[in-house]
């Protein structure tokens, strides 16, 4: 994708008073959407991982931000600490006082980290958003923790340097790894319009995040009558298959070749496990964002 499409700019971060860098596309008009693109887990701002949604940004005169948020989640006052929460609520605010974005058309979207990211604000700052949409995102980073050591992706370590230990062991590292985590603000009743949680079927498997950890953040926002059951939960996860009786029947030609093979709806929440592994699917989320246009 050509950098002309987003530009550097800084804005004010009021976590503490610093400018904070990110990429950023204005609307020709007032009152045009918002739309927050959330880096992965080892980036900063500077990568551009949804080329075609940006393009389809331009295309439709939306604003765009892509904040840095503190940068790869291995800084301390990255991964889910208030410095990135405020980071990405200051953005918000900027795109709405300077390029006069309609703050009831913000959306959020990210992959991986960004797919973290994007929970942890759907839970802790619904009321900013009409919708969210995450990609391969982890939900629980304790829980995340366990797996990545048993993986040896490295990722435990990143965790352990910002929650300051082992928080399989470590008290106040657990308590902190918590408090990061998306899945201690995600409720019942979410005010969000339209939550998406998407993940590929073969993640964990050939990725590095369980499908497991997305199905819990759709668990957390739905009623107990409307939640995958903890037995089917471990069998997709740890087969990478969904049983016939639970397989999606229909088609989705929004994913393209990344065939829905798993979907469930409550209310304002929406599951989807799709063939593929650790990635997003841009022509789902420009469907997706269409249906606000």
């Amino acid at each position: 994708m050509s950098q002309a499409i987003t530009q550097n700019i800084e804005y004010p971060c009021s976590y503490d008073g610093t400018l904070q860098p990110a990429r950023a596309l204005r609307s020709s008009k007032v009152k045009q959407p918002l739309l927050v693109i959330l880096h992965p887990w080892s980036h900063g701002y500077e990568v551009l991982n949804m080329p075609k949604v940006e393009q389809w940004c331009l295309d439709n005169d939306w604003n765009l931000i892509h904040p840095h948020f503190r940068g790869p989640s291995w800084n301390v006052l990255s991964c889910g600490h208030d410095a990135a929460v405020q980071d990405i609520v200051d953005a918000v605010r900027f795109g709405i006082s300077e390029y006069k974005a309609d703050s009831k058309n913000v959306f959020l979207t990210g992959i991986s980290g960004g797919g973290f990211h994007t929970m942890l604000m759907t839970g802790r700052h619904p009321e900013l958003f009409r919708g969210t949409s995450s990609w391969v995102g982890i939900s629980d980073i304790k829980a995340w923790h366990l797996e990545s050591t048993k993986r040896r992706y490295g990722y435990d370590g990143h965790i352990e340097k910002v929650c300051g230990g082992n928080p399989q062991v470590d008290e106040k590292a657990s308590a902190e790894a918590l408090r990061r985590s998306a899945i201690s603000y995600l409720k019942v009743g979410n005010p969000i319009e339209s939550i998406e949680i998407s993940a590929g079927i073969h993640d964990g498997h050939t990725g590095s995040v369980p499908i497991s950890q997305s199905i819990h953040a759709y668990n957390a926002l739905v009623g107990e009558e409307a939640r995958v059951s903890q037995e089917l939960i471990g069998i997709m996860t740890e087969t990478a298959t969904i049983p016939p009786e639970a397989a999606f029947a229909d088609e989705d030609p929004t994913f393209g070749s990344k065939k829905i093979l798993f979907r469930r709806k409550s209310g304002n929440v929406r599951l989807n496990i799709f063939e593929g592994g650790h990635e997003g699917v841009e022509s789902a989320i420009i469907a997706w964002l269409s249906n606000f246009e």
